[in-house]
Formats: C-alpha cells, sequence, structure tokens
C-alpha cells in the first residue's frame, strides 16, 4: 500500500507499506514493476536478505520474504503479478522449506533455483560468487550474528557493485575467506566498531586486500547516517525503523535502484543523526519504509516539520 502525503510545498512525504513485512516487501517490489529476476528470502533471520541486496540491486530484481514452511498468499501474488523467469531462493533448506521452493516453482511456472551454503556465511559467498569474474573494488564484510550496524549498507553496495560478506563477531570464517581469495578485492569495508567485529577479525581480513578500514558510528542511527553520506545527495531519501530488519532490508532493493539511501530511525520518534542526513541531503521526497507500527506517525511529522517549512 502506498500512501502519498504532499505536506507541505516542496517536500513529498509518502509510506510503502503493508499490515505485515511480507505485505511491505510485496509492495516495495511492486514499486520495482515486471522482472526477468527475483529474490526471496527469509522474512524471518536477515543474514540471507542482507547480503542478497546488492546482488538484487546490481540484477534490478526485487527482493520478497517468505516464511520458513508457506509462502504467504501475498507473496504468491506478487510473484504471478512480476513474471519472473528465474526466482532466487536464498538459503538452504532449514532456512526456507523444500515444499516453499517446490510450491514457488508450480505457482509461477519460473525456474527456481537456491543459492546457499552450508550456513549463513556460505550463503553469503556463494552470493559473492555472482560476481565473478569482475573483481570488485570494495567488499563491505558485516556481522552474520547481529544486522543493525549492516541495515542501511545495502544500496551503497548495490549502487556501488560490489558484494557483503559475513563474518562472526570473533572469528573469520572459513567460507568467507575463501570467497574474499576469489573477489581479491582492493579494499575491505568493516561495517561496525570493536564490540561488534572484534579487532582480532579485522586483523585476520588484512591478507585479503590493499586496505581494511571499519565504518560506524557510536549506534546502528549514527552508522546509517555514515554510510548514507557515501551516497551523493539525490531527490530521494528512505527511512527505516532501526529496530527491525525486514524494512529496511527489503526497500534497500528499491532504494539501491534510485540511487538513494535507506537512514534508520527508532519506530517512536525521528533519530538525531538520521534528522541531521536528512537536513544535509535536503530529499524533495522521503519515503517511510513500513507502517505505522513500524514507524509511528510521530516520525512522519518529526520528518514535516525538519524538512517542510
Amino acid at each position: 500500500m502506498l500512501i502519498g502525503l504532499d505536506l507541505e510545498p516542496g517536500l513529498n512525504l509518502d509510506r510503502v507499506f503493508g499490515p505485515n513485512r511480507y505485505s511491505t516487501a510485496v509492495n516495495v517490489a511492486r514499486e520495482m514493476g515486471p522482472s526477468d529476476v527475483v529474490y526471496v528470502a527469509s522474512g524471518e533471520v536477515f543474514p540471507d536478505a542482507l547480503a542478497a541486496t546488492p546482488l538484487a540491486i546490481r540484477t534490478d530484481g526485487p527482493l520478497v520474504l517468505t516464511k520458513a514452511n508457506t509462502v504467504p498468499d501475498v507473496t504468491i501474488s506478487v510473484l504471478d503479478e512480476l513474471s519472473p523467469t528465474t526466482v532466487f531462493v536464498l538459503g538452504g533448506s532449514a532456512r526456507i522449506s523444500d515444499e516453499v521452493v517446490a510450491q514457488i516453482g508450480a505457482e509461477t511456472g519460473a525456474t527456481v533455483t537456491r543459492i546457499k551454503g552450508a550456513n549463513r556465511y556460505g550463503t553469503a559467498a556463494e552470493v559473492a560468487t555472482r560476481w565473478a569474474p569482475a573483481e570488485p573494488d570494495t567488499v563491505y564484510v558485516a556481522s552474520g550474528e547481529m544486522f543493525a550496524d549492516a541495515l542501511s549498507v545495502g544500496p551503497l553496495a548495490g549502487i556501488e557493485d560490489d558484494p557483503v560478506l559475513l563474518t562472526a563477531e570473533d572469528r573469520l570464517p572459513p567460507e568467507t575467506a575463501a570467497a574474499l581469495r576469489r573477489l581479491a578485492p582492493e579494499r575491505i569495508v568493516v561495517l561496525g566498531g570493536p564490540a561488534r567485529i572484534q579487532d582480532s577479525v579485522v586483523s585476520d581480513l588484512q591478507p585479503y586486500a590493499g586496505s581494511v578500514e571499519r565504518l560506524f558510528g557510536e549506534n546502528r542511527y549514527e552508522t546509517a547516517a555514515l554510510i548514507a553520506a557515501e551516497i551523493a545527495p539525490g531527490p530521494l531519501a528512505y527511512l527505516a525503523s532501526g529496530q527491525a530488519f525486514p524494512d529496511a532490508l527489503s526497500g534497500g532493493v528499491l532504494a539501491g535502484s534510485t540511487d538513494s539511501p535507506v537512514l534508520l530511525t527508532q519506530p517512536d520518534g525521528l533519530d538525531s543523526f538520521a534528522a541531521q542526513s536528512l537536513q544535509t541531503r535536503d530529499p524533495a521526497t522521503v519515503r517511510l519504509l513500513g507502517g505505522p507500527a513500524a514507524l509511528a506517525e510521530s516520525v512522519r511529522d518529526a520528518v514535516r516539520a525538519l524538512l517542510g517549512g
């Protein structure tokens, strides 16, 4: 459901949302329109959707969500509407069952292919193989255990045509190391500070790139703002909850397709780092990802007060 709210001259403020995370992802996908390829990830855990976001942007394919053992009707409906010839399902059968894969194939007539590894790190590494034979300049490395610092990186990585790999907080998984050897990036950017990814992991990353650096702020909201600052200012910005992953990840594909950032805020008020970023960027349109249960009307009102005058 898309609600357009022309609240003040010069500012357009609207929402892309549905009654739940699956419907919100569907309505985001509808914004992108028919596509040859669609990605399906778990709506219950974040790692596979996080890793897939840059690839979805790269291939102009929307990302929709499913439950582990059943496909929501709304997801099946949008797959029919989008008419893809190929559907990529992210993760193994423990994440999305074989029955779900079979149902998607039967309902759509598309070729359904899993992208999976032995675990979340292996799945992210398999996603990254889709960059071969090209060698990306940068690889982003995010925690595979907590989503907070990485929610906003998908649009930036997709715009730059770079993959996102995952790591454990206290060790570099062998699947990630093998992917880095294959990709041979010039630069690795680690998302999050030492409390999220330990310095020992950063040290272990050093042999795989010419430079390894961290990108992080004092919290997830500042980290998102710093990521947004790497995207050139434009007419559009997206705003999502920093307390839950689904809307930011599915919406991140749409944001990246329009060269726009996803900023994060608390569900019940506009975060100061998001506000500062919006003031700096001064977009003509701000789109809230998720309904009032995800981002309260007070968030909308704060954005209007900040930019509408």
